[in-house]
């Protein structure tokens, strides 16, 4: 699936420029000549625009300019959002206050998939800085200069459920909007998806299933076979210099959705985790692929009903439990590994055992699932190789809660 690359706002005048004259001058700098021209004379230009001269044409271009630059300063963080990913988030109940939210980057690209674009929107770019109170939105379309753009201000202990159902109505109050072009007709509801979809993003940043690092596409073989950590770090660097810090949204579960004839979409849910349940994540609840050859692969009966305590990361140990007879181990996090496992045991046609416990260190549950990827046969369950075993065995016994 090919995806529109972002075009930087000198790069669309040197291409899109409504006059031979525009263009000329696009082609005439470089991408840096182009925003500093604007940014060394921002002060000139917001004096103008208070003054009621073409103000919202200004402060559109200086938000356009202002965002850019910090996008670059920050190697260029973009996400390509696969359909799916666009559907999830649709549909996930944001019911956090703003204050919960944390934002990757101050400035995100957005990439849509070509043919999938919604609303006309090829490429999305949000300023969201997390020292303010504001988002600015900028919406560009395919094959043109045109771009749409909102700021909007909140109150740091609003709902963002309830702030994007405004946004879409057009009652959230935004400071100023502003159209160029063809494509003026898209309103508020285009915004509101592209501020839901960072969020969405923000609260999946650990997802090793949900969002996968971009690599170079003559790479993509070598890194999906190794298991070296260092070989997989040096292919994404590779890739970051010269694509910038990219990510896949979705990609994992578009690849399996596309690949079976009968799939019923995860039911991703909000949780509370961490000390105090303080921290807010985007997890999958369920889901199934229907499919002979998968089903096949993987008993059922065993996994026992989830909750929200499931892997919670602030869980204090990292545990291992055994279908009997299934030939799968769980590798899970909780703050009571042996009160999880009678948890899960209620629900479970078979017998499930302990393992071994061990405590648990910044991010090594999500180390241990990409370190046995290959062996993942359905959510946290994993086949219970040699590997594998050997590795819990070094810890049975050692660690207890």
């Amino acid at each position: 699936m090919r995806f529109h690359d972002y075009i930087t706002l000198r790069n669309q005048m040197a291409k899109f420029g409504h006059d031979e004259g525009a263009r000329k001058i696009g082609k005439s700098v470089t991408s840096d000549e182009f925003r500093q021209f604007f940014l060394s004379r921002r002060e000139t230009l917001m004096q103008s625009a208070s003054l009621g001269q073409d103000s919202l044409q200004v402060f559109d271009r200086l938000c356009a300019v202002t965002a850019e630059q910090i996008w670059v300063d920050d190697q260029r963080p973009f996400y390509n959002v696969w359909p799916i990913a666009e559907n999830l988030a649709r549909d996930v109940k944001l019911d956090l206050p703003f204050s919960a939210v944390e934002i990757p980057f101050d400035s995100i690209v957005l990439r849509f998939a070509l043919g999938s674009e919604p609303y006309n929107i090829a490429t999305a770019m949000l300023f969201w800085p997390n020292t303010h109170s504001f988002v600015n939105v900028l919406c560009y379309f395919p094959g043109t200069m045109d771009r749409l753009t909102f700021r909007y201000d909140y109150e740091p202990n609003e709902t963002v459920e309830h702030w994007l159902q405004r946004i879409a109505t057009d009652s959230a109050g935004h400071e100023w909007r502003a159209t160029e072009g063809a494509n003026s007709n898209a309103n508020s509801t285009a915004a509101s998806l592209m501020v839901r979809l960072v969020v969405f993003i923000g609260l999946l940043a650990n997802d090793q299933d949900m969002i996968t690092p971009v690599v170079l596409s003559e790479d993509r073989k070598k890194y999906e076979s190794t298991d070296d950590v260092e070989v997989k770090k040096w292919l994404e660097s590779r890739a970051k210099r010269k694509l910038g810090r990219g990510f896949d949204v979705g990609k994992k579960l578009q690849a399996e959705r596309d690949a079976s004839p009968h799939w019923r979409n995860p039911h991703l849910c909000l949780f509370w985790t961490g000390p105090g349940r303080t921290k807010p994540v985007i997890r999958m609840r369920s889901g199934s692929v229907v499919q002979r050859v998968s089903m096949a692969a993987v008993p059922t009966g065993y996994l026992g009903p989830e909750s929200q305590d499931e892997d919670a990361e602030g869980g204090t140990y990292i545990y291992f439990v055994e279908a009997v007879g299934q030939d799968r181990i769980k590798i899970g996090k909780a703050d009571d590994p042996e009160a999880r496992v009678r948890q899960l045991q209620t629900g479970s046609a078979v017998e499930l055992r302990l393992l071994a416990v061990m405590t648990a260190q910044p991010s090594q549950e999500a180390e241990l699932h990409t370190a046995f990827a290959k062996e993942r046969c359905q959510g946290e369950w994993f086949r219970a190789t040699e590997e594998l075993r050997g590795y819990i065995a070094r810890f049975a016994g050692e660690q207890t809660p």
